[in-house]
């Protein structure tokens, strides 16, 4: 309202995320409005019940109208964008196709990690788990049942069986008593007490920790601070990212631009962020391929190296601050060209 009484006019307004607001900044008539989508809301919701969708249908209904109305529609990733056009399907009759702009992370705050500083340190002593581990297997993720965490414990737990099944020491083998006393999974993301699921959904993955034998070898860090995030990507040899058809996905670029190999599923946005055998492995979600591609890791410290070193490059050419910004100057000068020309 402020935007549409009080402000002068724009040349371009970026809506992001909820596109309710669009008519209303269509009040200002010589304004374009590019409207960034990350995902259909009306897929968030729960239509569960019948007094939910009824209560969802004006809501679905206005969204995809007022999505509409704006001037150009951009969304996250090649797989957003199917999603885009299977959803709203009057859009795509009427040939409105969102184009795709990556989400960017900021490689900079990555480019620096170093185990050895002080401060990353200090946020792994916070972690006394840690101190006897050698390799680090990590896990960024909240704690909701679509992230899927579950795989990674069980995926965890092939791999410990394959490993104690080796005796020989030697460049792709590892001992037993290396299996037993240094390899860790650290569940690393966001939590929060006051919601159920966060709550049930651990205790859920503590109780399958147990069930597998792994209390030694699991450890939890609900509600990471962002140094004890940094810190865990500077130690660990790769991350795991176990949701399925992701919309995107930000961890597997923060995992990479720390320069560590990804393992996910072979669904959603981390087929366009991960290039498969190169910065990481793109798996089929069983705890077989997931444990296949970490041993692949785990047993050969210099392909891991080398994968990260990929990582880090990939994701400074393709999802960096920088070229995300000069992708959206890009859009927003056609805009403003197209608004010339007319």
């Amino acid at each position: 309202m402020c935007i549409v009484l009080f402000s002068d006019t724009f040349d371009v307004v970026l809506v992001d995320q909820v596109s309710a607001v669009i008519p209303l900044l269509k009040l200002k008539r010589s304004s374009k409005i590019l409207f960034y989508c990350h995902f259909p809301d009306m897929l968030l919701a729960q239509h569960t019940t019948s007094l939910r969708r009824l209560y969802r249908r004006p809501i679905d209904w206005i969204e995809e109208a007022t999505t509409s109305r704006a001037d150009r529609i951009l969304v996250n990733s090649e797989f957003t964008a199917s999603i885009f056009q299977k959803t709203f399907q009057r859009l795509h009759a009427k040939g409105i196709q969102p184009t795709v702009l990556y989400p960017a992370v900021n490689t900079q705050e990555f480019a620096s990690l170093d185990k050895g500083c002080s401060e990353l340190q200090l946020a792994l002593a916070d972690i006394p788990q840690l101190s006897s581990a050698s390799s680090i297997v990590l896990s960024i993720n909240r704690f909701e049942r679509k992230k899927n965490i579950s795989l990674a414990i069980s995926a965890f737990a092939v791999l410990l069986k394959q490993l104690s099944s080796l005796d020989l020491v030697n460049g792709s083998a590892i001992s037993n008593t290396f299996v037993k006393d240094s390899i860790k999974l650290v569940l690393a993301g966001g939590y929060d007490k006051r919601l159920a699921e966060n709550r049930e959904y651990l205790l859920e993955l503590k109780a399958l920790t147990e069930e597998k034998g792994l209390m030694e070898h699991v450890i939890f860090v609900p509600s990471c601070s962002t140094v004890q995030r940094n810190a865990l990507l500077a130690a660990c040899i790769c991350v795991v990212y176990t949701p399925q058809e992701e919309h995107f996905g930000i961890v597997p670029l923060e995992a990479m631009a720390a320069g560590k190999p990804v393992i996910a599923c072979n669904s959603g946005g981390p087929m366009e962020s991960i290039v498969a055998s190169k910065t990481g492995f793109l798996c089929e979600p069983t705890p077989e391929n997931f444990s296949s591609a970490l041993f692949l890791l785990l047993s050969n410290s210099t392909n891991a190296e080398r994968m990260g070193k990929d990582a880090r490059e990939h994701v400074e050419h393709n999802f960096s601050r920088q070229v995300f910004g000069d992708r959206l100057q890009s859009v927003i000068l056609q805009l403003v060209q197209s608004t010339a020309g007319t």
